[in-house]
């Protein structure tokens, strides 16, 4: 049979257990602040934008590249044509 007691203990346990559930849900969710779903989401677009920034710098890298090639070869071309 279960006492009164053992009933009050359960209700204490619950409400701990509520106490518990509600920081986690505010520290999720935020509560008017920042919280870790939106930390992680903030995260994860500067994630994205840094990788388009990498991928950007690559092909500036092959436009550099191609540059220098053509100025060298023009200068080469000028340099054999002059002579």
């Amino acid at each position: 049979m279960v006492s009164s007691q053992d009933i009050l203990q359960l209700s204490r346990k619950i409400d701990e257990l509520q106490e518990t559930v509600n920081r986690i849900d505010l520290s999720l969710r935020g509560n008017g602040k920042k919280g870790l779903f939106t930390e992680f989401a903030l995260q994860q677009e500067k994630i994205h934008a840094l990788e388009d920034f990498r991928a950007e710098q690559e092909s500036m890298k092959r436009w550099i590249g191609l540059g220098v090639l053509g100025a060298i070869g023009t200068l080469v071309w000028n340099i054999i044509t002059s002579y």
